[in-house]
C-alpha cells in the first residue's frame, strides 16, 4: 500500500484593529460587558463587532469593506507592505449604564493597540494604550470616593448642556473627570484626596469628616448638542466654559466644598440645575 503525502497551506491571520478600555475612576481595564461596533465611512451599512480576546483586548478580524485587512502574518514585512488603510467609526457603549457613550475614528488596519491621535502621549508610552471610559450618571457608586453630580443646562436656551466636560482638582492637581450625557446630567466620581491635617481642639469639640475645597473646570461646546454620543476625541477638546448659578446675583462656581462620605449635588439658587456659557 502505497503511502499518501498530503500538504496544508498555513493561513495567517492578523487582527487589524484591537483597543483596550480602562476604567477612568479606578484605572482598572474592562474587558468585558461592553458593546464595541464599527462601520466604514465609505458606506455606513457596512458593520461589524469588536469581540474581547482572553486578554481583554477587543479585536476585530473581518473588517466591512475590506477583504484583504487581517489575512497576513502581523511581522514587520506586513506593516510595511502596501497595506490598503481605510477610515471607520467606532461606536462603544455599556448595556449595563456604567460608562458613557462614545466613538472614534480610526484609520484601520493598525500596529499595535489602537490610541485615537488626541490621546496620543509624546513621546508615545507603549505601557499606558487604554482608551478611557467614563461614568455615566446611572453607574452604581464603586465604593468610597468622592461624588459630584449635577444637571447642567445652557445660559441662553436652557437646553441640556449634552457631553459638557468637567474636571474637578485638588490644590491644582485632577483627580477626575466626567461627561454630561445627553440630557446633561453628569457624575464625576474620582478617589478622595488625602485628608486635610486636623486641628488641634479641645476633647468636646468634634471636627467631624474631613472635607475639601475643590476646583471646578467646565468645558463646553454647543455643536454637541443633542447628539446619541459624541466623538470622544471632540468631548475631550472642548473649549473652557463657565460654571454658573443662575440666581440674584448670577455667581460662576470654580470652587465647592466636598465632605467624605455624602454626595454634593450642585444646584442654582433658584433651580435643581445650574447654567453653563463660554467663557
Amino acid at each position: 500500500m502505497n503511502g499518501t503525502t498530503l500538504n496544508f497551506d498555513r493561513v495567517t491571520r492578523t487582527a487589524p484593529l484591537g483597543m483596550r478600555f480602562a476604567d477612568a475612576v479606578t484605572a482598572s481595564p474592562v474587558g468585558g460587558g461592553l458593546k464595541v461596533e464599527l462601520f466604514s465611512l465609505v458606506n455606513p451599512y457596512q458593520r461589524c463587532f469588536a469581540a474581547p480576546n482572553r486578554s481583554g483586548v477587543y479585536v476585530v478580524h473581518d473588517l466591512p469593506g475590506s477583504s484583504d485587512s487581517g489575512r497576513g502574518a502581523g511581522d514587520d514585512d506586513f506593516w510595511t507592505g502596501p497595506l490598503e488603510r481605510q477610515d471607520y467609526r467606532v461606536e462603544i457603549s455599556d448595556p449595563a449604564g456604567r460608562f458613557q457613550p462614545f466613538s472614534l475614528r480610526a484609520r484601520v488596519p493598525v500596529q499595535g493597540l489602537f490610541m485615537p491621535d488626541c490621546m496620543q502621549a509624546s513621546p508615545p508610552d507603549e505601557l499606558v494604550r487604554h482608551i478611557p471610559l467614563f461614568s455615566a450618571p446611572t453607574r452604581p457608586v464603586p465604593g468610597v470616593v468622592g461624588v459630584i453630580r449635577a444637571e447642567i443646562r445652557t445660559w441662553a436656551e436652557h437646553q441640556p448642556a449634552s457631553w459638557l466636560l468637567l474636571a474637578i482638582s485638588y490644590r491644582g492637581q485632577i483627580l477626575g473627570r466626567g461627561i454630561a450625557d445627553r440630557d446633561g446630567r453628569i457624575a464625576v466620581i474620582f478617589p478622595y484626596p488625602e485628608p486635610p491635617p486636623r486641628r488641634r481642639t479641645s476633647p468636646l469639640e468634634s471636627t467631624g469628616q474631613p472635607s475639601w475645597d475643590m476646583e471646578i473646570d467646565a468645558y463646553h461646546s454647543p455643536d454637541l448638542f443633542d447628539l446619541e454620543s459624541a466623538d470622544l476625541c471632540e468631548v475631550l477638546h472642548q473649549p473652557r466654559a463657565q460654571l454658573l448659578d443662575d440666581g440674584s446675583p448670577v455667581l460662576e462656581i470654580d470652587t465647592v466644598t466636598l465632605t467624605m462620605g455624602r454626595e454634593l449635588v450642585l444646584r442654582s439658587e433658584s433651580s435643581s440645575f445650574v447654567l453653563v456659557r463660554p467663557a
